[in-house]
């Protein structure tokens, strides 16, 4: 699959997506049909390795198709997106392990919870696995379940040894349905329960004090750079490219509105004549294109980084791409914030496309990984040569 031939699979599924988007939105999940025609379009094989039967295409490609699903339905790219980049995640894993991830169906649909809520208990050829993931998107349509759990220490009530990331089949756990929210609906972001699994060692990879795997993934090819590459920017461009394809439905959406909805006040025309309108449009419609820029390039520097194999990415280099996402996604909310307030009170009913899409742009904005105010401090004090106080 070439790149252009990717972005225009992921465009031709718009439609599909938006009228399946209220179905999914009441059901608290995606359907299993919906996600039946991401895979045979090639969506979660956007950035597998070429060895495994993916296309490795790439980051900024893989941002562009994602910006796409995301413009049918925020809560279909999202999962999509925060399932399909984690091929790369799966790369540091040791090599028997990622033959297993591809063995069933050649798919690796890989929801991955980074904090550590679990335990794990080592025992001889592995660990048992045990606890709580909340937050696990996708996790009633996906096959694999990456998971973070903090390893006891040898001594009961002592110090733990540290923290690893497991990956477990989706017949390992079960899932308890917790996810009653107000926006992302579709995403079934519900809780994942594990008694006692057993997780072989293959299938394990120990993580440092920033949450960055310890070592370089067995994935050595000349050509596969990308994925020797830190995490926290490709992490980041997956929620941008969610928030400006929900930005851009947003302004598509006003548009069509615009051009037959009437103020029942004087002078009583149509939306589309009002000078407010036009600007407010353009202005939300260029901020989105320039969120789009914005992202895309932090993806094609990620990119260069990956084909020079070169250690682009220091503390200083991660937190800089992390802000200009932030930035773009920032942006694109306010954007669809000053929009929507001249769109009509009729944009709040239940079912709403637009007040669902302006749901969603919430809900992105609050994640943990977009915090602008701590990333700002932790490269502020980078700059002064002080150490930072968290990972991002």
């Amino acid at each position: 699959m070439e790149p252009g031939d990717a972005i225009d699979r992921a465009r031709a599924l718009v439609p599909l997506l938006r009228e399946r988007a209220p179905e999914a939105d009441s059901q608290r999940r995606m359907s299993d049909d919906t996600m039946r025609a991401l895979t045979a379009a090639g969506m979660f094989r956007l950035v597998q390795p070429l060895r495994f039967g993916g296309h490795q295409l790439g980051a900024e490609t893989f941002v562009d198709a994602m910006v796409e699903i995301s413009r049918g339905d925020g809560s279909a790219g999202w999962i999509t997106s925060l399932t399909a980049a984690h091929n790369k995640w799966a790369g540091f894993f040791p090599f028997e392990g990622q033959q297993e991830m591809y063995a069933d169906d050649g798919d690796l649909r890989f929801p991955l919870v980074v904090a550590a809520q679990g335990q794990a208990a080592r025992v001889e050829g592995g660990y048992l696995l045990s606890g709580t993931w909340d937050y696990v998107s996708g996790c009633d349509v996906c096959n694999w379940l990456g998971l973070t759990a903090i390893v006891a220490g040898p001594t009961e009530g002592g110090r733990p040894a540290g923290p690893i990331s497991v990956v477990i089949r989706a017949s390992e756990y079960r899932i308890e349905d917790n996810w009653h929210v107000e926006a992302m609906r579709g995403t079934g972001s519900k809780r994942a329960v594990v008694d006692g699994v057993f997780v072989p060692l293959h299938r394990t990879i120990s993580l440092g004090p920033d949450g960055e795997p310890v070592g370089r993934g067995p994935l050595d090819g000349p050509d596969e750079g990308f994925f020797a590459l830190p995490m926290p920017p490709l992490f980041a461009c997956e929620l941008g490219a969610v928030a400006v394809g929900v930005g851009r439905a947003f302004v598509e959406l006003c548009a069509e509105r615009a051009q037959a909805k009437t103020s029942p006040f004087p002078p009583c025309g149509v939306l589309r004549d009002s000078e407010t309108v036009q600007a407010r449009l353009g202005r939300a419609a260029g901020t989105v294109d320039r969120a789009h820029r914005v992202v895309a390039g932090v993806a094609r520097d990620y990119d260069m980084a990956a084909r020079a194999s070169i250690p682009f990415y220091d503390e200083i280099e991660t937190r800089r791409a992390l802000i200009a996402v932030q930035g773009a996604v920032l942006d694109v909310c306010s954007a669809v914030e000053s929009l929507g307030t001249v769109a009509g009170t009729s944009i709040v009913r239940e079912g709403e496309p637009l007040m669902r899409a302006w749901r969603d742009l919430i809900a992105i904005r609050t994640h943990y990984l977009l915090d602008s105010d701590r990333t700002s401090l932790n490269l502020g004090r980078l700059l002064l040569g002080l150490d930072p106080v968290s990972r991002n």
